[in-house]
């Protein structure tokens, strides 16, 4: 009999798709950064619900999968493509036989204490069997619930703290860490950059990019300043003001969606003239909107790769 997380392991972890490149001029990246969010939605609930049916093959009974989406707040959109994903794989799970998988959603508003209380109406009360969660704030807040409980937890998180080694947290992006790897050629060499200043979102997203950009980057570039900012703060013209008066040629925003962009826009109407670059979660249509074109030029990692071929075929057919 297969568990699920021995199938998630043969055939989800063995079988990574995602590396980093740098990418400049946000729009133009925006349709493959939506496939990436997408299929990796569809990975998961396709290999989850194949997994619970082998283990069910003679049960009639519905059996539900969780599903903790940022589907409200400034992470919507994000969300709303997860969401689409886990449709897509639901359609293809029920055109091979497999029709009693059922996937019941939760907003989380990328919110902890909102996440803890989703975690538990559906494990208590839904019964689910594994849940995919969106966002290293949410899926942080649900990885002690989800080893407590011992049922599989597929977060699309980038904090490195995330996971251990034999315990139910499964990571299915690439970390922070390797974000900034990739980053670190075109910081270096690119941009050339001498004078690094870094604002973050205080948040287990925001972080975790601050944390490893830092590490990385320690001893081969000057950090002239390093500012934080709330997720509920909408106002940054103060600390970006302490960023202009330190004249960084380099601004990083570890930050994701409306956030960023109202970042970038603020930063440019105060006149910092520095390049700009993002964390991958930037790369998205809230960010865009918020930014209202500030963010044309700006450079960010963005998660790229070859796609498992079927995953491929199944999103261009929708």
């Amino acid at each position: 009999m297969i568990s699920a997380i021995n199938l998630v392991q043969s055939m989800l972890l063995r079988y990574p798709y995602i590396r980093y490149q740098i990418s400049a001029n946000l729009s133009k990246f925006m349709s493959k950064h939506t496939k990436i969010a997408i299929v990796i939605a569809i990975i998961v609930v396709i290999v989850l619900g194949i997994s619970i049916e082998a283990n069910n093959r003679k049960a009639s009974h519905t059996v539900k999968i969780g599903a903790a989406l940022a589907l409200t707040g400034n992470s919507a959109s994000q969300g709303a493509l997860a969401q689409r994903g886990v449709e897509i794989a639901l359609e293809h799970l029920k055109s091979q036989g497999i029709t009693n998988i059922e996937v019941v959603f939760e907003d989380t508003q990328t919110d902890p204490k909102i996440a803890v209380n989703a975690w538990k109406k559906l494990t208590d009360v839904d019964g689910v069997k594994g849940v995919l969660a969106y966002s290293s704030p949410v899926s942080m807040a649900m990885a002690p619930l989800a080893n407590s409980a011992a049922i599989p937890l597929f977060g699309i998180v980038s904090a490195p703290a995330y996971q251990s080694a034999n315990d139910y947290t499964y990571r299915i992006i690439g970390s922070a860490t390797l974000e900034i790897k990739a980053a670190e050629n075109a910081i270096l060499n690119t941009l050339k950059a001498k004078r690094l200043a870094i604002i973050y979102m205080n948040n287990d997203y925001g972080k975790s990019v601050d944390g490893a950009l830092k590490n990385e980057l320690k001893g081969k570039v000057g950090i002239v300043a390093e500012e934080s900012f709330l997720p509920t703060d909408t106002d940054h013209r103060g600390v970006l003001a302490k960023i202009k008066s330190a004249n960084p040629d380099l601004v990083y925003i570890a930050a994701s969606g409306k956030d960023a962009g109202v970042v970038i826009k603020q930063a440019m109407a105060l006149g910092i003239t520095a390049n700009y670059m993002c964390s991958a979660a930037c790369e998205n249509a809230d960010t865009i909107a918020a930014a209202a074109g500030a963010g044309e030029g700006m450079v960010t990692a963005t998660p790229t790769g070859k796609m498992l071929p079927a995953f491929e075929t199944l999103y261009r057919q929708k």
